[in-house]
């Protein structure tokens, strides 16, 4: 479930207005939606209803205001951190892809994530995946596995909502994609594009294994 489709669940189980909340939606889930921290969000999952955070009242554009309750605030967020059998929490994605990288290298991996996007905007998002990520990391399948106890955040070069995209736009200002273009006839004969972490990409051509890689080897 996305986040504005839970947005929009918690709207209609407090009744309110579907055609009011769907304009309020993209604005008041930045404005006036926070992440609690994992102790906080647990006392919930028990049924330990905590004192909610204050409703807000939000602005609309075209006039009028929508009441944005405490509990929506503060519950809007934890469909990242849900956990299930397929183990596709936010925390759990992130240790799954320290799993798949080389033992050597999930030191420096795990000290170095960045969060991007418009959710991580989010006023506590990174406080509470940092949370998740440590409490994770100790139970299994990853505490065997993985032994990483310390995770660093690190600080974007521009603003969370679209840094993204700024590698792609350097690419595309430079010389480097000239390189790398495929012309169009090309690509209908072959079908793929070059990958970066495909070896039969990377490896040059004199290579003892180069011919391993070849779906049609010569």
């Amino acid at each position: 479930m996305q986040f504005t489709d839970w947005l929009d669940f918690c709207a209609r189980r407090e009744r309110k207005s579907t055609q009011e909340w769907s304009v309020a939606t993209p604005y008041a889930q930045l404005k006036c939606c926070f992440v609690a921290g994992r102790e906080r969000a647990e006392r919930w999952t028990r049924g330990e209803e905590p004192n909610p955070a204050p409703a807000v009242r939000y602005p609309l554009p075209g006039g009028g205001t929508v009441l944005v309750s405490g509990r929506t605030r503060e519950r809007a967020a934890e469909p990242l951190f849900a956990r299930d059998n397929d183990m596709t929490s936010l925390g759990d994605i992130i240790l799954q892809c320290l799993l798949q990288a080389p033992v050597d290298a999930r030191r420096g991996l795990a000290e170095s994530v960045l969060v991007t996007g418009g959710t991580a905007a989010l006023p506590g998002v990174k406080a509470r995946i940092a949370q998740e990520l440590r409490a994770l990391a100790t139970l299994p399948p990853y505490a065997e596995s993985i032994h990483v106890r310390h995770f660093r955040f690190r600080t974007a070069p521009a603003h969370d909502n679209y840094v993204a995209w700024l590698g792609g736009a350097l690419v595309g200002a430079g010389e480097a994609l000239a390189a790398r273009a495929l012309p169009r006839d090309q690509f209908a004969r072959q079908r793929r594009l070059r990958d970066w972490v495909n070896l039969l990409d990377n490896t040059p051509s004199d290579h003892p294994h180069r011919r391993d890689f070849d779906a049609n080897p010569l």
